[in-house]
């Protein structure tokens, strides 16, 4: 029973939040690419990946700044082994123009603004999971990390909702799981975005 009241708390908190997001704009970001990693420890390893799946949610705060959740994860297919899997948050920083649509409106007219080009650079912060090392087919060497990024990355917007994107990224890791290891991860992907 004591538990109820945190929980109704926990519920509170996520509908209030969910609703103060709903607010801002919304893009959608769905992204393929290639990552290699370099981890040193006890026992060191690297990996060259060239088929890594990265999604992101951006919440837009201002014209030109924004919260992300991102969520990323690297198998070879070949293997089916999972070499680098990432969930973090973070923000991003319009370089050049406004990140978002701006609209005006007045009683007889309204005036539209969207960027078609949008320069941005970023950082996130959390928590990875790498293949450091593989011993055979089924014995391998996994740690933990927290994961802390940067990025840099363009946006071509189509129209007003589809837009093209590519961005670099790295990542620097330190591990806190029973094989601890520092390493680097760099990464290049291109894919879509779709605002809402």
């Amino acid at each position: 029973m004591a538990k109820r009241p945190s929980f109704l708390l926990f519920l509170f908190v996520i509908f209030f939040s969910y609703q103060v997001f709903a607010s801002y704009d919304r893009i959608l970001h769905g992204r393929y690419g290639a990552i290699y990693g370099d981890y040193r420890g006890p026992t060191s390893g690297n990996f060259f990946v060239p088929t890594m799946l990265d999604l992101e949610t951006e919440w837009f705060i201002t014209s030109k700044r924004s919260l992300v959740l991102r969520f990323m994860m690297a198998v070879d297919v070949e293997s089916a082994k999972n070499y680098y899997t990432y969930a973090g948050s973070g923000m991003r920083f319009s370089l050049d123009t406004h990140g978002t649509l701006v609209e005006e409106s007045e009683k007889n007219f309204s005036i539209s603004s969207i960027p078609r080009w949008r320069t941005y650079w970023g950082w996130d912060l959390g928590f990875s999971q790498v293949l450091v090392k593989s011993l055979g087919s089924v014995l391998q060497v996994v740690s933990t990390l927290a994961d802390f990024g940067a990025c840099v990355g363009t946006v071509y917007q189509i129209d007003r909702r589809v837009g093209l994107e590519a961005q670099l990224s790295g990542s620097f890791g330190y591990g806190f799981s029973s094989v601890s290891v520092l390493g680097q991860s760099l990464r290049l992907v291109v894919g879509a975005t779709y605002y809402f």
